[in-house]
């Protein structure tokens, strides 16, 4: 086994707060607040060298498949679901909603997320999940219930989140 470390450097390199790394293959995705603001890096193991992904100063929770990383971004105010794509180069966005989208988790050409586009302020009814999918090119609300759904995930065609 290989152990190695793979932030070098001084400063601030955020991987415990909850989901804010993650890891694919030789690629590992993680939110830092290095230089006092959250920002997406990707570290290849097979090249060793990191690579800055989304730089806004308002980006967190990444989870990354294949060539596809998606972060959780408050760049707009509240928090959207974005995406990068390191085949192409290009960054998008996949849900910009009223409300805040949270916690993505992608797997495949599908994303799920949190997403509180429907809260009203009942301390009982917070979080929905929702998913896009590439396929269709559609955003598909998963659960929409009147307890609370979040800390959602995905693998193959399951999806698995919290309910209360």
């Amino acid at each position: 086994m290989d152990e190695r470390a793979i932030t070098i450097g001084s400063g601030y390199r955020s991987i415990s707060e909850g989901n804010n790394h993650a890891i694919a293959d030789n690629k590992i995705v993680r939110s830092s607040n290095r230089d006092g603001e959250y920002n997406i890096y990707m570290y290849d193991l097979t090249k060793n060298e990191e690579r800055p992904i989304c730089t806004n100063g308002s980006s967190r929770f990444p989870a990354i498949y294949g060539d596809k990383i998606v972060w959780e971004d408050y760049r707009n105010g509240n928090a959207d679901i974005y995406m990068y794509d390191l085949a192409t180069g290009v960054e998008k966005p996949i849900c910009v909603a009223l409300g805040d989208q949270t916690r993505p988790s992608i797997f495949g050409d599908k994303i799920v997320w949190e997403d509180y586009r429907n809260y009203t302020g009942d301390p009982y009814k917070k979080g929905d999940i929702y998913m896009f999918d590439f396929a269709s090119k559609k955003e598909i609300p998963i659960c929409i219930d009147p307890s609370t759904q979040d800390l959602c995930g995905i693998y193959g065609d399951k999806i698995v989140w919290r309910d209360y």
